[in-house]
């Protein structure tokens, strides 16, 4: 895995946030993860924000066009 600036030589992946919190958590270890993941956290977990440059989050949806006529809200 690499970011800006530096590489990773090892990686685990997960699907849970409070997982991924607990490896980092367990030891010397940095994940990215989304704010909506950090609610409940990890008593040990340090949390910094992503900065220099700061993500970006694009969130699209896809519809069928006849579905355009009735909106969900």
């Amino acid at each position: 895995m690499r970011w800006p600036g530096f590489s990773l030589g090892f990686v685990v992946g997960g699907e849970n946030c409070a997982t991924a919190q607990g490896f980092g958590a367990a030891g010397p270890g940095v994940g990215p993860m989304p704010g909506l993941g950090l609610r409940a956290r990890h008593p040990c977990a340090v949390v910094r924000p992503a900065r220099n440059p700061e993500p970006v989050r694009m969130v699209s949806s896809a519809v069928r066009e006849a579905a355009l006529e009735q909106p969900a809200l």
